[in-house]
Formats: C-alpha cells, structure tokens, sequence
C-alpha cells in the first residue's frame, strides 16, 4: 500500500486542480491569487517592457525589407529630381550580420491567460533517490473566459517597434556580380556622396523605423513543470516538501495566430497609397508569425514562470495543495513513528500519518468514526437473519447433553444482534504493510470510557457515543437435544478480544480506491461470558456447563463463521463509506 499512497495523493489533488466547481482547488483560481510583483501584488498577468526580441531573419524578415526597400527607393526617387544621380545606386541589404535584419522590440507587453490551464491528470512520477521527481503538463487554453479565466488564450498584447536597416550599393557590372559570387564576396556600401542634402544624415544606410500595437495567442501552449517530493525532519517531526525544479514552455506546429484586426503599424519614412500601406502592414504582421518571435516570448514567459522567485511561490503552492488534501483526508495528527514499510521515505511518511489517524479521534479514519458510519451492513449495532453455532457438547451432573442444530434466529423476540463492535483502538504497533497487503490487530470492547466519535450519515455528521464494553451477541435461538426441541434467548458477552485483520488496498485515484479484507480473524477473549435463557428443568446446569474454555471456542468459532461470509459485503461497505468521505473531506461539490 505505501508505495501507492503518494500516487494515490498526487493524482487525488491532481484531478480536484480540474474541477472548476471545486472551491478550493481548482488550479486557474490558485493561480490568480499567487502574490508577485505584478497588479495588486499578484504574479499574473505578466506585464513587460523593451522586450529585445531581436532580429528577424530568413523568409518572414526578407520580405519585409523588400517590401520597405521598394517603397523606400520611391521616395528618393521623388526626392531626386535629376535622375541621373541615382542611376548608379541599387538598394540591399545592410552588409554587417547585426544590422542585416529586422530588430523587433515589444515596448510593452502583457500576458494574459496564463491563468487559463488544465493539468494533464497523466503525471509523469518516479522515484528519485529518497525522494519523488513529477513531470506535470499544463496545458493552456483549455478554458473559455465565462468559465473566469482571463482570457480564451495564452494572449500577448502590447505596442512593438521595429527598425529595418536598408544600405546602398553600387550597381554592379555581371562580371562584378559573376566574380563577387564565386568568392562568395557580401555586398558593399557605397562610397559615393549621398545624391541629396536630406539623405546625407545616414547615408549610405537607411533606418527605417515602425510603431504600432499588436496581439497574437499561443496555440497548444503547455508548459513541463519538474516538481521534487520529499521528507524532511525524523519521526514524529517529518513533514512533506515539494520544490519547483523547472518550468519548459513549449507551443504547437503553429505556434502563434495574430489578431489582424488590432494590428496597427506607422512609419514617416515611406510613402505609398492605401494599398501599398496594406501590404506593407501585412507584411510586417509576419514578424509576429515568425519563429524567432514565438520562441522569444516562450523563453520570457518561461524565464518569468521558472524563475527563482515564481517556482518558490509555485512551490508553496503545490506544497500546501498536498499537505491541504492530506490533512483533509486523514486529520492533522503528527506521523507515528517509522514502521519500516515499504516504499520511499515519502510513502513510508503517509502510511505513518495513516497509523495515527486511525487512533486520532480528530481523524474522519479514527477507526471507532468508521464503524459507526457504516450502513449496509451497519457494524454497531450488527444484525443479521440468521447464525448458526457448532454443536455443544455439555455435562453437568453426570449428565451429557448435545445440543445440535443451533440456530440464531428470531423466534419470539428478535434475532441476531451485536452491539459494542465500535469500541475499537488499533494500536500503531500493529498496524503494518507489507507486500501490498495491510495488517491491523483491533482490540474490541478494551477502552471502558471511549468517548463519542463522529458518525457520517446520509443526512451530514452526527456525534454518537461509543459502545462501551463489553461485545454483546444476543438472539432467540433454537436447538435439539436429541429429540427435543429446546428454544429460549442467548446473550453473549465479550471483553478485550483481539481481531486480526489483512486488507489489500487497490486503485489509483479515489474514485476507484478499493479496500478488501482477506481477513477477518476473532482471537479468543481475554473476558467471555454466555447465557442462556431456557426452558429447561436444567437451566442452571446447562448455564455451569456452557460457561466453559472449549464452548467459548466454539461460540467464537460460529462468529467467526458470520465475519467469513460477511468479509465480501465489508470490504464493499468500508469501501463506500472512505470513497465518500474522502471526497467529502477533499472539499468536493455536491
């Protein structure tokens, strides 16, 4: 069991991240309330400026300047009025590799939607020395804004500047061109003077600089975040940690759509009519499109989710989310000292806090709480039709008797019923796992003051007194000696009995968590006590004669019987009874 408990926890806190009803839990609002250093205090959205994007080279950069440089070379064109003084002059590309390209710089940004995400409920968890390594996707966009998320999308918004380096060259003769290829020679600017007063400033170069607004979202933007579980501390003082590793953002094929619509672009330096500014705004929307754009806002929105400062607070954040769901879940009460299960230290340090909840009376798993809640069957008091008992060998008097077909029924008055089986403590001493298999030993009607405990009931939490001792069976029963039928009413009481028990745990999340006992063993009592109410001239003898160690043996043997034939319907009453406290205790709508 230990080496699914942390499993079993992670993927519980993991699937509740998800649920947009949850009033806790679910992660976009967990999100939108983690302190940082952005508006009221809080990490998101995530506001930038003169973010350095950089140049933007090959396809989506290259049309661009030609686009600009035509329309540019128009100008001077205009400019110039003796034409001959431009003959001789073609425009390029700037020939220094840092100024050959569009430089596009985000003068202010925001990020929005980073607060729109869905936790992939397939973690990625493996053991890593002592402690844990989880790999947990999160997947941005999965919401709508109705649902009260920011935005419908990872969504970058903002103005952006950029500058197009244009030179001039000489014009080149093809033996110029032909040698200049084959040496794989780069152009060179012009030496001449500028053809014109009003272009001498930069000439041979020409900046041109463009401004405008833009916005564009991600598409199947996720993010890998590389979370490490472990234990601190020793014995009783161990507590859970949980530290943020990495965050990696990764986007889909097409990485980005830009919304044309509040695309905005303005230069002074060019001229043209409305469709050649359309073409050139067209073209400079590309620069969004383009790969270099999508990696350096994955890498800035990365660089801001991993680092030192947000993975503390993320840390935090996944830390109290864990130790919430586990505090919910099995009470508050410090780990019992170290069982030596199975399993990391990690496990081994939830299965503890499960051995002292079962004696906590705090706890929704304090193991007089569990008996109580149980419905069908109940377990405090138990009923059932009928029970049968071995047959009785007695002798009083110089007298056998044999009393055969011993039946517990209702006759008269009513039929089989214990009562006390609440009064339970298992002591963490016994409580052990091994091979997948749970092994408690319960000590029943032991505890002469126990208190009340919590009893779940359909209707909400009701506080109920424990059964004190002893273990009470009592019935109608009917039985033959020899030809004669012989009725009355039994009652049989028990103090300080020992019940062994074996459970296998299985499932992986708590809608499936199954809990089977393979075992349900009664020891003899160190305190047993029988009476039979008869219709009998022997009543007395009979009563001497039952209260015997090898009758007791047999009256716990037909018990034993009844917990046999019952172990199935047990498993599947405890079963339900944790599943929906579990859910109820984790904070779960209902």
């Amino acid at each position: 069991m230990a080496q699914k408990l942390f499993r079993l926890l992670f993927t519980a806190v993991g699937h509740r991240a998800n649920n947009r009803a949850h009033p806790t839990m679910w992660l976009p609002r967990i999100l939108q309330g983690l302190p940082g250093e952005g508006e009221k205090g809080k990490l998101l959205p995530v506001r930038g400026s003169d973010w350095k994007v950089g140049q933007i080279k090959q396809d989506n950069g290259y049309a661009l300047q030609v686009i600009f440089a035509k329309a540019w070379w128009v100008s001077v064109r205009e400019l110039v009025k003796d034409k001959s003084k431009i003959k001789g002059f073609e425009v390029i590309h700037h020939p220094d590799e840092d100024k050959k390209w569009p430089v596009l710089t985000a003068t202010t940004a925001i990020v929005t939607g980073l607060d729109n995400v869905y936790l992939d409920e397939k973690p990625s968890i493996r053991e890593d020395g002592s402690d844990y390594l989880c790999d947990v996707i999160l997947r941005f966009g999965h919401y709508k804004t109705k649902d009260g998320v920011s935005a419908d999308a990872v969504t970058v918004g903002g103005d952006y500047s950029f500058t197009i380096n244009l030179g001039v060259s000489d014009v080149r003769t093809p033996k110029e061109k032909e040698e200049d290829k084959k040496h794989k020679r780069p152009r060179k600017l012009t030496t001449k003077p500028a053809p014109h007063p009003d272009l001498k400033a930069t000439w041979p170069v020409k900046p041109i600089r463009a401004t405008g607004a833009f916005r564009f979202h991600f598409n199947e933007l996720k993010a890998t975040v590389r979370t490490r579980v472990g234990v601190t501390g020793s014995g009783t003082d161990r507590k859970l940690t949980t530290t943020v590793e990495s965050v990696k953002v990764t986007a889909g094929s097409t990485p980005v759509t830009v919304d044309t619509k509040a695309f905005t672009m303005k230069t002074t330096d060019l001229k043209g009519d409305a469709n050649t500014e359309e073409l050139r705004r067209e073209m400079a929307l590309k620069l969004f499109t383009a790969r270099e754009t999508a990696e350096f806002v994955m890498s800035t929105i990365g660089e801001t989710l991993s680092s030192a400062d947000t993975r503390k607070r993320l840390s935090k954040s996944i830390g109290e989310q864990l130790a919430k769901g586990l505090d919910q879940s099995v009470g508050k009460g410090a780990p019992a000292s170290p069982s030596g299960s199975s399993g990391t230290p990690v496990d081994a340090y939830l299965f503890d806090r499960i051995r002292t909840a079962v004696g906590d009376r705090k706890s929704p798993l304090y193991a007089p709480s569990v008996v109580l809640s149980l419905v069908k069957p109940a377990l405090d008091p138990y009923t059932t039709d009928e029970m049968r008992l071995p047959d009785l060998k007695l002798k009083f008097s110089g007298v056998e008797m044999e009393l055969t077909e011993f039946r517990l029924k209702k006759v008269e008055k009513s039929g089989p019923k214990a009562v006390g089986l609440s009064n339970a403590v298992i002591p963490v001493s016994t409580f052990t796992d091994k091979n997948d298999l749970v092994s408690t030993r319960v000590r029943l009607a032991s505890v002469a003051e126990p208190g009340d405990a919590v009893a779940r009931r359909p209707g909400g939490d009701v506080t109920v007194p424990v059964s004190k001792p002893p273990l009470r069976f009592e019935s109608d029963f009917e039985t033959k000696n020899e030809n004669t039928q012989l009725k009355g009413r039994i009652t049989v009481d028990i103090a300080d009995c020992a019940l062994d028990s074996v459970m296998k745990p299985s499932g992986s999340a708590l809608e499936d968590l199954t809990l089977t006992f393979t075992k349900l063993a009664l020891n003899e009592p160190s305190k047993m006590h029988i009476k039979l109410d008869v219709d009998s001239e022997f009543r007395k003898e009979i009563n001497e004669a039952i209260n015997t160690r090898a009758i007791y043996l047999e009256v716990i043997k037909g018990i034993q019987g009844e917990l046999d034939k019952r172990l199935k319907e047990i498993s599947e009453a405890v079963t339900a009874d944790v599943r929906k406290m579990l859910k109820a205790r984790m904070g779960d709508p209902t």
